[in-house]
Order: structure tokens, then C-alpha cells, then sequence
């Protein structure tokens, strides 16, 4: 065997708030189990490291790797509370070393390169991240979207597809290769609702994946009113996939889900909503709630229409409440505004995002009639 350095120089860890990890614990494994499996305070492999490994007061430690076989690392901090696990963790010699870095610097990921005639395979995220040391972002997420939405308040069921993010924490990182199903009669259990088996009428659900302490991959889903759901059975970790509205009746909203840009989704409902109609559109702000999630901010897609001689301004809840322009020549007036009787249609930006009561703000010149269709929303899935 040889022996390699487990990350340049040193091996570094960090909490969630990315401070070093003073006195945590590393502990290593044989790659896919829990069977220890020895690590070296030397290039010489000569002295073997405790198992765990104590970091330093700088969460460091000298950290030595047999390139024989790969590793998990389950990092905890010194009360052995769960930080994060990396499986597969791949030792790389000198020249393997050099052939990787090589390939990161052509945008081309391989590893595990025995010589110049070996064909190369693809490096995971995880083993990426084992080998410089890093945390990756609260907002890594790409896949996790519902399909398959159907039932009533007491049957409802969905099917989350494969897909790979960051914890709640920001601690860890896992995949899930096969899709999961979720249903309401699971209770508060894995693939379950926290609040029992029957979902609450017109109101929001948030959906997680779930993963217990020692996992390396998510293993199940969870369903709850809660942003910071309390888990069931011996899970810990969680991160949430996006969040669904249901009907008067409690059945989930058919909403079709597709991936957007910064690992956001866009949710288009199957049944565009009159959210909005008024005859009294009044001239100081009016808060109304939208078809979307509440719980947290999104931006919704809206049509919207108006009558009466009256300029019409729409904000976000997070916008400064200001009234719009008056009707006709003065528009290029700050700030305009955003619908007019003139056209029945927005002539001004109406991007939009909601407060986390889902509402928007809507203020007219004059008394009008407002009528507002909520299409879906974009969800940043930042939380």
C-alpha cells in the first residue's frame, strides 16, 4: 500500500456557521459500512491515528489515508452530535492527485486513476468535497420534484423523484437515486404527515427529505405545517423540497412542478385561481392573499385586469408602500404603475414576491375593480 494526505496539509473541518470545529470528532470507516477502518498521523503509515480522530482548537488534524481502499468520514463535534458523513471518500496518490487536478482545471471531474491506461470514472460531489475540505451552499439543490399528486385529505399520495441537496444545516450533502413515495395515511412516521393522516383544508404543506444520523443517502420524505418540522423516530437531518397548497376540502392542489435556474422550481397550477376580485380596489395599500405557499416567500404568476379611468399599482410585501401614478399622460411619473383601464393589461415590471403570509399589496388612484388570477409560483427553495 502507500499512503496519501487526506485533504492538502492538514485535514479541516467546520460547524454549520463555518467556524473551525474545535475539539470535534472524525471518525473513519471502511467506505459503506461501520467498519472502522485506520487512518495516519504520517506519510509512512507508521502510526495510526485515534479512531476518531480529535481535532485541534483550529478543527485540524494530520490525517494520512491508505489508497487501498476507500473511506467514510462521519465528523461529529466533541459532544458526538452528527455534523455531516461523506462516504466514499477516495484516497489519490501523487499522480493520480496530479491527473485529477489536472482534470478540475479542464472542467472535467475524473478520479481513481491507476495509470496512464486506466479509464478514468467520475468523481462524486462527495468525494470532491472530501478532497478540498469544503461545506457546500444552503442553496445546493437539484431535483426532489412531486409527480403523481392525487387523493383526498385522508388518501392523499405523491411520488418525489431522485435528486441531491444540502441539509437544513448546511452540513452535509446526499443523493437519492430512486424516487420516494409519500402518503398521508403513513401518518407521523418516514413518508408520513406530522400532523396525522389527515391534511388540513386550505392550507400550506411543506415536504422534506429526511435522513437519519448515519445515512449517506436521503431515506425517506416527511410532510408538516412546521419550516422546522420535529422528525420522526431516530431522523435528524432534513431539508425541504418544496411546498404545496391543498383545496377546501384538504386534498392536495394538482400542481405540476419543473426545475428553474439557482436550483428553483416553478410550479404551475392546474387550475388557475380568482384570487382578487373586488369592485372597491381602495387608494391605500390592500394586503390579499394569493394561491400560492405561505411559510415562505415566492414569486407568483399572476394575470390581472381592471376597470374604471384609475392607474393600479401591485407591490411586494417586502416592497415600500407607494401610490402609483396618476392615469394617462403623467405615467413616466415615479413610480408609474402597473395596470390601466387604457389597455386592461400591465404595462410597467409586475415582478412580484409574496410576504410570507403569501400576499401581495395592490393600490389604485381612485376606487376600481381589480381581478387577479394566480397561474403558480417560482420557489426559491432557499429554506
Amino acid at each position: 500500500m502507500s499512503i496519501v494526505i487526506a485533504t492538502p496539509s492538514f485535514y479541516s473541518a467546520f460547524d454549520a456557521n463555518g467556524n473551525p470545529l474545535a475539539g470535534g470528532k472524525v471518525y473513519t470507516y471502511l467506505a459503506g459500512t461501520l467498519t472502522p477502518r485506520a487512518t495516519y498521523t504520517d506519510q509512512g503509515g507508521t502510526t495510526p491515528n485515534a479512531n476518531p480522530v480529535i481535532l485541534d482548537s483550529a478543527g485540524r488534524a494530520n490525517i494520512w489515508l491508505d489508497d487501498s481502499a476507500s473511506y467514510k468520514f462521519v465528523v461529529t463535534d466533541s459532544a458526538d452530535t452528527p455534523i455531516r458523513t461523506t462516504d466514499n471518500v477516495a484516497p489519490f496518490s501523487t499522480a493520480a492527485g496530479l491527473s485529477v487536478l489536472g482534470s478540475i482545471a479542464s472542467n472535467t471531474l475524473v478520479g481513481n486513476n491507476t495509470g496512464a491506461s486506466a479509464t478514468p470514472t467520475a468523481l462524486t460531489i462527495a468525494q470532491v468535497q472530501a478532497m478540498i475540505g469544503s461545506t457546500f451552499s444552503h442553496n445546493s439543490i437539484t431535483g426532489f420534484l412531486p409527480s403523481s399528486i392525487a387523493g383526498t385529505a385522508t388518501t392523499a399520495t405523491l411520488t418525489i423523484s431522485t435528486g441531491q441537496a444540502a441539509d437544513s444545516t448546511n452540513a452535509s450533502l446526499f443523493a437519492k437515486a430512486t424516487t420516494t413515495s409519500w402518503a398521508v395515511t403513513n401518518g407521523n412516521a418516514a413518508n408520513g404527515y406530522q400532523g396525522g393522516t389527515t391534511l388540513p383544508n386550505s392550507t400550506t404543506i411543506h415536504f422534506y427529505a429526511i435522513a437519519l444520523p448515519t445515512d449517506t443517502s436521503w431515506t425517506a420524505s416527511f410532510a408538516s405545517l412546521s419550516l422546522t418540522p420535529t422528525l420522526p423516530g431516530s431522523y435528524t437531518r432534513f431539508r425541504r423540497l418544496f411546498s404545496l397548497r391543498t383545496s377546501a376540502a384538504g386534498a392536495l392542489l394538482n400542481t405540476v412542478m419543473i426545475e428553474a435556474e439557482g436550483g428553483g422550481i416553478i410550479a404551475w397550477l392546474g387550475t388557475a385561481t380568482l384570487d382578487i376580485s373586488t369592485a372597491a380596489l381602495s387608494t391605500s395599500r390592500v394586503a390579499y392573499p394569493l394561491n400560492v405557499p405561505a411559510g415562505i416567500k415566492v414569486q407568483p404568476f399572476i394575470r390581472a385586469n381592471i376597470a374604471n379611468n384609475v392607474g393600479v399599482i401591485l407591490t411586494s410585501g417586502d416592497e415600500t408602500d407607494v401610490a402609483p401614478g396618476t392615469y394617462g399622460a403623467t405615467w413616466t411619473l415615479v413610480p408609474g404603475y402597473d395596470l390601466s383601464v387604457g389597455s386592461n393589461s400591465m404595462v410597467g415590471s409586475t415582478y412580484l414576491t409574496t410576504n410570507t403570509s403569501g400576499e401581495i399589496g395592490a393600490r389604485a388612484t381612485g376606487v376600481a375593480s381589480l381581478y387577479l388570477v394566480t397561474r403558480g409560483w417560482k420557489d426559491f427553495r432557499r429554506s
